[in-house]
Parts: C-alpha cells; sequence; structure tokens
C-alpha cells in the first residue's frame, strides 16, 4: 500500500510545499484494494479502501512483476524530497522517477531518489519512507512521477 506525497519548492525562496495533493493517478494494475487515486488523498477514512496494493487477495498475495504508480502533477516542478507510505508489508527495492519535457521540448526522464536510500520511521500499520532527490536531479524540472517498484514484499 503506497499513499505517495511528492513536494517541491513553488519558487526558490519558498518552502516545500505538497504537491501530489487531489492529483491524478493511474497504476500497473488495480489491485485489490482503492484506485491508484487514492495516493493522492489525504483521506483516510477506511484503513483497507484508502490505500493501493499490488496484490490479489485480502492475504496480501502479490500479484507477479514489478509495479508503478504514476502521479501527474499537472505542472512542471522541481522535486526537492517525496514521502512514500506504506503499510508494514513495503517494498524497499523501488525507484523514484520524473518525467518532463526536456529542453529541446521531448520527453525526458530523471532518477530522483532509490528507495534504498530512504530514511526510515515506524509506527503500527506504516512504514514511512523519506526520500530526498539525490544529486544530480536537484533542479530538474517535471510534471510526473512515478514510483517503479522492482521487487515487492510482504513483511
Amino acid at each position: 500500500a503506497i499513499p505517495a506525497r511528492a513536494s517541491a519548492p513553488v519558487a526558490a525562496t519558498t518552502s516545500p510545499t505538497l504537491i501530489s495533493e487531489g492529483r491524478p493517478a493511474t497504476a500497473s494494475v488495480r489491485g485489490n484494494l482503492g484506485p491508484a487515486t487514492v495516493v493522492t488523498s489525504s483521506v483516510v477514512d477506511d484503513w483497507l479502501k484508502d490505500r493501493w496494493q499490488a496484490a490479489s487477495n485480502m492475504q496480501g498475495t502479490p500479484i507477479k512483476g514489478g509495479h508503478w504508480v504514476e502521479v501527474d502533477l499537472q505542472r512542471r516542478c522541481q522535486i526537492s524530497r517525496a514521502t512514500v507510505d506504506w503499510e508494514t508489508a513495503f517494498a524497499s527495492d523501488y525507484v523514484l522517477l520524473g518525467k518532463g519535457k526536456g529542453s529541446d521540448g521531448g520527453e525526458s526522464e530523471v532518477r530522483l531518489a532509490e528507495g534504498q536510500s530512504a530514511s526510515t520511521t515506524s509506527s503500527k500499520q506504516h512504514v514511512v519512507h523519506a526520500l530526498e532527490v539525490e544529486g544530480g536531479a536537484r533542479g530538474s524540472w517535471v510534471s510526473v512521477v512515478r514510483l517503479d517498484i522492482r521487487k515487492p514484499a510482504t513483511r
């Protein structure tokens, strides 16, 4: 389950702001719980329905293969950090990508961060990964953020 949140400075002199709230989201699979759009909602009325999960049943049996969740930010942003709020069955083998228009007008993609570099905090039902954008990607303008899950986990 991954409510993913992206934050970025709106301008160089302002503090980071949540930019993914309410934005459209899609995923590689529907899974057995909520649609991908739950990852951009701050509403958490029902712990089971207010999360996205690439599982085929309520026991958490993973749907085979790698999976992704993509958030359309609907504008160009410079991402400085991202937070991925997992349930206790979480993946650490993932990469956060940014997509946008390059200086030549064509599509470009940049690796923003990897799961292995996340700082982690845990609570009863959540594992939160805080990701800082990697050095080479800082300052990149993106309009789409994609979380590519290389290997799901059930813990």
